[in-house]
C-alpha cells in the first residue's frame, strides 16, 4: 500500500497525552506531522497500562517532555508543559485540534475556541469499554450540540479498557489524516464498544437553543469558564487561578520546608502542581479539601 503523504506542512495540536492521546501522537508523528502537545501531568506508575509512550523510568516526569523526547525522531514536537484554560488556549497557525482530554470543562473551551476562529478538531472519549470520536467543523453542529453538560463519571471511577484508549486514538489519528490530506470532512459522531466490537455512525445537527453555534462563548469568554475541575486522576483537583505564578520564586520560598522540582513552567511538591499560567493541580479527597490546601500553601 502506497504512503500516505501531505504535501505542506500540516501542525497539529493534542491536548492531552495520556492513553488516547500517545497513540494519536505516535501515529501522526509517525506520519511527519508537526505536532503541538499540551498536558499538565506528570507520569504515574498508574498510566502505564495504557498510556504507550512511557515506562517505569519515565515516573515523576511531565508527560509532554517525555512524548517529545520519544517522537521528535520523527516529527517537529513542540512541548507545552501547561494547563489549558482560558488564558493559555492558542491554536494561532494550527492546522487540526484534537481533544484527548480527560473533562468536558476542558472539551467545551477547545469547543467555543474552534467555534470563534473557525477551527476544525476532533473530539475523543473513552470510559469502560465504551469510544467515541466525532470531526467537528466550524460550519457543522459543535460539541455542545450533542453532549450533556455533566461531568458524568470519570475513567477512574468507571476504569478504562486500554484496548478502548488504543482504538479510540487510532480512529481519532486516521480521521485526523483524512482530513489533513485530502479535506475529508465527514462530521458525524462514532460510537464503539470494544466488548461487543458494535460500532454506530449517529448523524448530529445543529441544535437551535445552542449558545456556541449563536456566537455565545460561555466557556471562552463568559461566566461558565470553571475555576475547579475534578479530573481523571484518583483524587485529583484542577483549580484555576486567574492570575500567573512565578514558579521559581514559589520553589524558593517552599524549598525551606519540602522537596520541590521546579522549572520555568511549574513547581512540583507533595500532592499539589502550580503552573505558571495560573492553574494548580491537587490531590484531594473532595472539592471542598482541594480548595483548602490550594488556599492555606498558595
Amino acid at each position: 500500500m502506497p504512503e500516505i503523504r501531505i504535501e505542506k506542512p500540516k501542525t497539529v495540536a493534542i491536548v492531552g497525552v495520556g492513553g488516547t492521546g500517545c497513540t494519536v501522537a505516535s501515529l501522526l508523528a509517525r506520519s511527519h506531522i508537526k505536532l503541538i502537545l499540551i498536558d499538565r501531568d506528570i507520569v504515574e506508575e498508574s498510566n502505564l497500562d495504557r498510556q504507550i509512550l512511557y515506562d517505569m523510568n519515565n515516573v515523576g516526569k511531565p508527560k509532554v517532555f517525555v512524548a517529545k523526547e520519544r517522537l521528535e525522531q520523527f516529527s517537529d514536537i513542540e512541548a507545552r508543559y501547561e494547563d489549558l484554560n482560558r488564558t493559555t488556549i492558542d491554536f494561532l497557525g494550527v492546522d487540526l485540534v484534537i481533544d484527548c482530554t480527560d473533562n468536558n470543562a476542558t472539551r467545551y473551551l477547545i469547543n467555543d475556541y474552534c467555534k470563534k476562529y473557525k477551527l476544525p478538531w476532533i473530539y475523543t472519549g473513552a470510559i469502560s469499554i465504551l469510544g467515541a470520536i466525532a470531526m467537528i467543523l466550524p460550519e457543522s453542529c459543535c460539541f455542545r450540540c450533542f453532549s450533556d453538560e455533566k461531568q458524568g463519571e470519570t475513567c477512574l471511577e468507571a476504569g478504562v479498557m486500554n484496548a478502548a484508549v488504543t482504538l479510540v486514538g487510532s480512529i481519532a489519528a486516521a480521521k485526523a489524516m483524512q482530513f489533513l490530506v485530502n479535506g475529508n470532512t465527514q462530521s458525524d459522531l462514532i460510537r464503539i464498544n470494544v466488548a461487543n466490537n458494535e460500532v454506530m455512525h449517529i448523524t448530529v445537527n445543529k441544535r437551535s437553543d445552542c449558545p456556541c453555534c449563536r456566537g455565545v462563548y460561555e466557556y471562552l469568554e463568559g461566566d461558565r469558564a470553571r475555576s475547579i475541575v475534578k479530573v481523571c486522576d484518583k483524587g485529583k483537583y484542577l483549580m484555576t487561578l486567574n492570575k500567573p505564578i512565578n514558579t521559581l520564586e514559589l520553589a524558593q520560598r517552599l524549598k525551606k520546608h519540602v522537596p520541590v522540582q521546579a522549572n520555568e513552567h511549574a513547581a512540583h511538591f507533595g500532592d499539589m502542581i502550580v503552573f505558571a499560567h495560573g492553574a494548580v493541580l491537587v490531590s484531594a479527597k473532595n472539592e471542598s479539601e482541594a480548595k483548602k490546601k490550594v488556599d492555606e500553601r498558595l
